[in-house]
Formats: structure tokens, sequence, C-alpha cells
């Protein structure tokens, strides 16, 4: 027998995004542009298409079979010249990934075999920002050992594509040459460079922020800027007026100016600056770190409340920013900085229900990017 009344509600749904008619959301930062098993390549050579709807990283994975003097290459067509294409020449079964920056826009992916090879499977991806912050910072606790290239390439390099640090703040003395070598694969590198509160004039802070390693160097994709926490100050002029001099001068192309921040959407000066730091092609990496509470559902109350609840004040004041927004959680857990604080609540579950929240939620579709603050403190 029935239960209660029928109650009807009608719903307005607009349909799928324009742009993602033939694309599988897997979850607000994954989306999958191509799947297919048992490539065939006729004549040795043969192209696949995909289509990006935003400017993002692309994730490519393939799996292949080579025989004696067999191979297989795949490549996205235009790639830079220092781009290494992936190769398959080891025999065997090798599963093989890759990941670059691409515009949105159709691509064309390169596939080439010689010898005995086969291509059992080629995934393509749209995947957000992945950094790691910071290379060059180590552990406050000195036995656990130095967070150095060769202790990063097991499980961190694989699974990020853009560094930051190293170069100019937290300097490492084999950055540099790391540089090219992680270029070379397609990957980014962000020097970090602090905010000159005390600098009066934007000629000054221009100069400072210029002589850095992200904006002298051609391989660095400019600078990271800790930290704009808002405000109606007369130092965020400066702040402006020394960015708007970098995209005047030529040298400076394509170096964009990331601040780490809070909200800067109180149409104030820290709004006209954060304005034109997207101007310049940079990212807001706004800074969400969370400290264990006692209760789940305090827990979720404040993701909520710093994170849900203030998104749309982002895309109010500067539309289309999700794509441009990279969100800092924290991972700290050690001295002198922690928020895994609490012995009866398990931080590594706190941790994954902020990422389940961003890759869920519909105020986080299309973020720009995800990091962790910072490894030194963990």
């Amino acid at each position: 027998s029935r239960i209660g009344e029928v109650t009807k509600v009608s719903v307005n749904w607009p349909g799928r995004l324009e742009g993602f008619e033939n694309i599988k959301v897997l979850n607000n930062f994954c989306w999958e542009l191509l799947n297919e098993d048992n490539v065939k390549i006729p004549g040795n050579q043969v192209q696949r298409t995909f289509t990006l709807p935003y400017d993002r990283w692309v994730f490519v994975q393939s799996v292949a079979q080579v025989k004696n003097r067999g191979e297989i290459m795949v490549q996205v067509q235009g790639s830079p010249k220092k781009i290494k294409p992936t190769v398959h020449a080891r025999k065997g079964e090798t599963t093989l990934e890759s990941m670059q920056f691409l515009k949105a826009g159709t691509h064309v992916l390169l596939l080439n075999q010689s010898g005995d090879a086969k291509l059992k499977h080629l995934v393509v991806r749209a995947i957000p920002e992945l950094q790691h912050s910071y290379y060059g910072a180590d552990p406050r606790i000195r036995p656990y050992g130095r967070y150095n290239w060769d202790f990063l390439k097991k499980d961190v390099l694989p699974n990020i594509n853009v560094m930051v640090g190293g170069l100019d703040h937290y300097r490492r003395g084999d950055a540099f040459e790391r540089l090219k070598e992680w270029t070379d694969m397609g990957r980014g590198w962000i020097s970090y460079k602090p905010i000159p509160w005390n600098l009066g004039s934007g000629e000054a802070v221009f100069k400072y922020w210029t002589e850095t390693a992200g904006m002298q160097n051609p391989l660095v994709n400019g600078i990271i800027i800790d930290e704009a926490n808002g405000g109606d100050l007369e130092a965020y002029d400066y702040f402006r007026e020394a960015v708007e001099m970098m995209m005047a001068d030529p040298k400076f192309k394509g170096k964009p100016v990331h601040p780490y921040c809070d909200m800067l959407t109180a149409r104030d000066r820290s709004t006209k600056f954060a304005r034109t730091c997207l101007k310049s092609g940079g990212n807001f990496v706004w800074e969400q770190y969370f400290s264990e509470v006692p209760e789940e559902k305090k827990a979720r109350r404040a993701m909520h409340t710093n994170m849900v609840s203030r998104m749309p004040k982002w895309e109010e004041v500067f539309p289309g920013c999700t794509r441009r927004m990279v969100i800092i959680l924290c991972y700290m857990s050690e001295p002198t900085e922690s928020s895994n604080r609490l012995p009866d609540v398990n931080f590594k579950t706190y941790m994954d229900m902020q990422m389940e929240l961003l890759a869920n939620h519909p105020a986080f579709f299309s973020l720009g990017g995800i990091a962790w603050y910072h490894c030194g403190y963990s």
C-alpha cells in the first residue's frame, strides 16, 4: 500500500555543457577524451583526435606489447620539439604515461609502430594541475631524510605535473639541472617568491619579482607569490602596477604571476590586483587549511563553510575563475605546524574527505588544480 502523498516537482535540466558532447565526465577534475583497446596501426602510422573543452593538462596512458626490434611511439602533434615522445621499446608489456598542458580545441595524437609491436590500450584524459610544494623543502624531523629528487622519483614525480620552488626560495642545489629534465617531459615548474610588503612603489616590486628565476629563466612558468589575504591596502596598488609592468615588457611574455591567497572578492585594491594576475596568465592558489576536529559533522561543516559556500562569490567577481584556481589543502603533520593534532581522528581520512568534496561537489566543476602545503611539514 502507498505510504504518504505523491509530490511532483518540475526540474529544468540544461543538459551537458557546450563542448562536452563526446566527453565522459568522471568527476570535477577528470574527463575522459579517448579510450580504445587494441589500437590498429595500418601502414605503421595512425592518428586519433580528441577535443579539449578548456585549456587544461592532458594525461596520456599507453599500454604496448613489444617483441624483438619492435617499437610503439605516442605523441601529441605539434608538441614543442623539446618534449620527447612516449616510446615503448623495451621487450614485453609496458605501461607508459605522459602529461602536458594544451590549449582548448581539437588535438591530434600520432601513433607510430615499427617491427613486432602492438598498442593494446590507449587512454587520454583532461586533468587538473597537480602541484608539488616545494622542491627543496625537507622535513623538520631530520632522521626522515631529505626529500630530494631521488626520493620523489618513485611516488611523487609520476603523479604531479607542476613543481614549485627550489629555484629562488627553498633552494635545492640540483634544481636547475632537474628543470630541463622536467620540462623536457612536458611538465611545468613555478618559482616561489614572497610578497614584499615593505617596498613602497610599483617599480621596486617590479625589480624584486623580475630578478627571480621564475621571470629570467625561459624554462620556468612564472612565479607564485606568497601571500595575498585581501584588503584595501595601498600596497596592492604597487603589486598591481608591478604585474602590469611585467605584462607590458616583452621580456616577460608568458610569465604569469600566481598569488597564494584568501578571498580577494571585496572589489577593492586587492581585487584589482587579483584581476591583473589573471590577465597575466596566472591562477589563484586559494589556501584552504583544515585542522582536525573531534566530530565528522563538524569537519564537514567546516569544509562547507570555508569552501563550498564561498565558491559562488569567486565566480560572481571573477566569472570563469574556477578553471583558473588551484586549491591548496594542507597535510601539515610535523612540528612546528601541524593540523594532525587529535589522536582519535584519522588525519588521512580527513584529507580524503576534502578531496572527495572537491572532486564531486558541483561548485568545483572544472577546478583548475590541486596542491598540498607543504612537504616540509609532512
